[in-house]
């Protein structure tokens, strides 16, 4: 295991044994979106759109401060010297913070909208073989990145504890790309 990989799991764990008797501050996610999943020099084509689902715990620290864990899936392109590619599976996790700041603008908490600055560090581990085959094992490639990402999200407040939002985020991720969006609910614990 990575020594970056190490660090980020001993962070959650300190991060969740310390929590957890404050469970009216927990927020749990579930989300879809959606990526260009390809080169630049293949933008051309519109095929390489890919799905990723997504789980995300998160827990107030500070007021309208949320702190957090994501993991999640998808299935991405890997592109090879030789102009082929495979689909194949990938595993996204990381951290990732997010701020509330309409009851700053509003002066109350408990809107039922909210507006929030959102910022993800993580990582993405691809598991691929060329051509789709699955490769006999000394010949499997695992690769892992570092991904990071800023960005906006929205959401509104169904009922106390159930919600919907979405999410936009510029930066750094798998295949060279900038731009990443997911759309989901929520559920405050």
């Amino acid at each position: 295991m990575k020594k970056k990989q190490i660090i980020i799991i001993a962070v959650l764990f300190c991060f969740f044994a310390n929590t957890l008797n404050a469970q009216e501050k927990w927020q749990f996610r579930l989300s879809y979106g959606q990526v260009y999943n390809a080169p630049q020099e293949l933008i051309v084509r519109d095929d390489y759109t890919v799905s990723h689902f997504r789980v995300d715990v998160s827990r107030e620290m500070i007021q309208n401060l949320h702190v957090g864990s994501y993991i999640g899936y998808s299935r991405l392109y890997t592109f090879f010297g030789d102009d082929s590619h495979s689909r194949n599976n990938a595993v996204f996790y990381g951290l990732n913070f997010r701020y509330q700041i309409m009851p700053l603008l509003m002066g109350r908490d408990n809107l039922r909208f909210e507006l929030y600055p959102v910022a993800k560090v993580g990582f993405v581990t691809e598991f691929w073989s060329k051509d789709g085959f699955v490769p006999l094992e000394k010949e499997r490639h695992n690769r892992t990145n570092f991904e990071y990402g800023l960005g906006l999200g929205a959401a509104f407040n169904v009922t106390r504890r159930l919600g919907v939002f979405g999410e936009g985020t510029f930066g750094q991720f798998v295949n060279d790309q900038n731009f990443r969006w997911h759309v989901g609910v929520k559920f405050n614990l």
